[in-house]
């Protein structure tokens, strides 16, 4: 009886949230001729249902494009300070950009894979963390060590980008999911554009203050 009564309630509330979708998606075909009822009827009703998922997407996006943005603009400077190179900074720096194209292909691999999304973001992010970090309290004049450090961050970025694009695609509903994701990744540029900005100040200030 208890599992019988368990099915009947999964299957009403598995019911109540098909009708709801279904209401919703009958809404915005009916609103789609006039434009900009559909998107402000979309906007509506993620802000309305699922405005803290959204908004810890956004936060979580925010912060890796500003990694991006800032690993970009500073890595090429923290390589030309390195004393025991045979090698140029800029081929240096060529070595570790060309880690992120390993990076895409693992990105696809692992967004393809059974593997948890989250689990990915979450390696993904203490990984370059961490790497970051170790140039804050080791000797930045080793080549090796700075090198090692710029491949594991940049080796980050695209299983980063995978994981959360696949956790986006997951969370919000067919209806307005191009909606949100298109909120999402337009807010995620604040990151990107403010990391240029804010690390030049801080590289003025002191190096290390700009790789914390």
């Amino acid at each position: 009886d208890k599992i019988a009564a368990a099915n009947v309630s999964g299957y009403q509330s598995s019911s109540h949230s098909t009708h709801r979708w279904a209401a919703f998606s009958a809404r915005v075909d009916r609103d789609a001729g006039h434009g900009m009822l559909s998107t402000v009827a979309a906007v509506s009703v993620l802000m309305d249902q699922y405005f803290w998922r959204a908004m810890t997407i956004c936060t979580v996006d925010v912060f890796r494009g500003f990694m991006v943005s800032g690993s970009a603009y500073t890595f090429p400077k923290l390589l030309a300070q390195v004393e025991d190179s045979r090698f140029a900074p800029a081929t240096l720096d060529l070595i570790s950009q060309m880690t992120a194209i390993a990076g895409i292909v693992v990105g696809v691999m692992l967004a393809r894979s059974r593997v948890p999304h989250r689990a990915v973001l979450g390696a993904a992010a203490v990984v370059a963390a961490v790497s970051l970090m170790s140039l804050v309290v080791l000797n930045r004049s080793s080549a090796a060590l700075v090198l090692w450090c710029c491949i594991a961050v940049r080796f980050t970025y695209n299983p980063m980008q995978a994981a959360l694009s696949t956790i986006a695609v997951e969370t919000f509903p067919t209806a307005f999911r191009a909606t949100a994701m298109g909120g999402c990744h337009l807010i995620a540029k604040l990151g990107v554009v403010a990391a240029p900005a804010i690390l030049e100040v801080a590289w003025a200030v002191s190096p290390t203050r700009a790789l914390v």
